[in-house]
Order: structure tokens, then sequence, then C-alpha cells
């Protein structure tokens, strides 16, 4: 099941491009909020799942663009699942939450201060549960529900599965929704370091 995020994980509501950009990508279809972007049937993929499982190949559903522009641009293709390295984890994504960086440097307007290799998966926020640990990585277990910050540019966590730093993950209750959960690690770290590091203010818990 799949759901248009309509810009509501950009919580900073960046509405008019954000909005566009928005996307939640879910086990078996992708549907990309703009009028533009059609829906990607559970059958294609799985036909395109089939004929690479008899290659010998895993594969998973990214969204990714092969050039700058608006969310025209945005495309759905099959790539390896990833792998996870010493102190990654492997995470199938239940939902990402989308930031204005996000259409930002695929519109080509951070073109100048970041410089990125296409095609791009974008993305940097991310919810979902842990399908495996790289070698001697620790502190997580296969199937914990967690949150991540994806820490590379220009993210990664527009895909059905994802590898993120264990630095920058952490485990979340089944109690909060993953649409909210989604909208927490960037715009969170952005307020902490506001608030802590820039503002000079004490936090509970610390001394």
């Amino acid at each position: 099941r799949v759901e248009p995020m309509s810009g509501q994980c950009a919580r900073h509501r960046g509405r008019s491009r954000a909005g566009e950009f928005g996307a939640v990508i879910a086990h078996d279809r992708v549907e990309i909020t703009h009028r533009h972007l059609t829906r990607i049937r559970a059958a294609t993929i799985d036909e395109r799942r089939t004929a690479a499982s008899r290659e010998g190949n895993d594969m998973a559903t990214v969204i990714q663009y092969r050039e700058l522009g608006s969310a025209d641009v945005l495309e759905t293709v099959e790539v390896p699942t990833p792998h996870a390295g010493p102190g990654e984890l492997v995470v199938e994504v239940r939902a990402a939450g989308v930031n204005p960086i996000d259409w930002k440097l695929a519109s080509g307007a951070l073109r100048f201060l970041l410089r990125l290799q296409l095609p791009a998966v974008p993305g940097y926020d991310m919810v979902g549960e842990v399908l495996a640990l790289g070698a001697d990585t620790t502190g997580f277990e296969v199937g914990q529900r967690v949150a991540a910050r994806v820490a590379t540019n220009p993210g990664g966590a527009c895909a059905e599965q994802a590898v993120v730093g264990v630095d920058m993950t952490v485990p979340v209750p089944e109690s909060l929704s993953i649409e909210d959960v989604a909208a927490l690690p960037l715009a969170g770290m952005t307020a902490l370091q506001a608030l802590r590091d820039d503002g000079g203010m004490r936090l509970e818990g610390e001394e």
C-alpha cells in the first residue's frame, strides 16, 4: 500500500515544490504526487523482479533523476539491492520524508554549492525495518523499526531499500506513525543544532 504524501512529510511545509516532489515508498508500488507522473503497478515491478531473479540478481525499486529539473525528471527504476558495510544497516523503507533541499538539489538550484553524481536518488529522511547488518555492526537487530538520516548527498531514502549508518539511526516505538517519524530526522537535527549549538540552550538530561 502506498499513500501520496502531498508534502505532509516536509513538516516545514515547502508546499509548492516540496509537495510536488513528495513521495512515499512502500513494498509493492510507488506513487509520486505530481500530475505528470503515473502510478507504477505492483504487477509490473513483480515481473521485472521475476526476470532479475532468473538471472540471479536481487532488485529493488528506487525513485531517481538522471538530469536536473522539476518533478517531471523523477522516474522509478529497478536497481541491485544494496549491501551494508561495517557500521551500516540495510533498511526496508516504509516512508521517506521530503525536505526543501531535495527539490533544490534536483532542480539544480544548489549546483554551484553541491556537485551531484547522476543518476541520483533523493531523500534524506526515512523510517523502516532493519533488513541486514554490516560486518561488526552492533546495537540493532533484524526486523527492528528504525528512523534514519542518510548522511550522503543527495540522500537515497526514496527507495525500497537503503543503506544508513548506525550513527544516524535510532529505534522507533510502534506508538509513532511512520509518516510523523519520516518527517523528523533532518528537520529535527536542524532544530537541535540551532537551539543547542548556536542558541546555547541546555536540553533536558544534559549537564
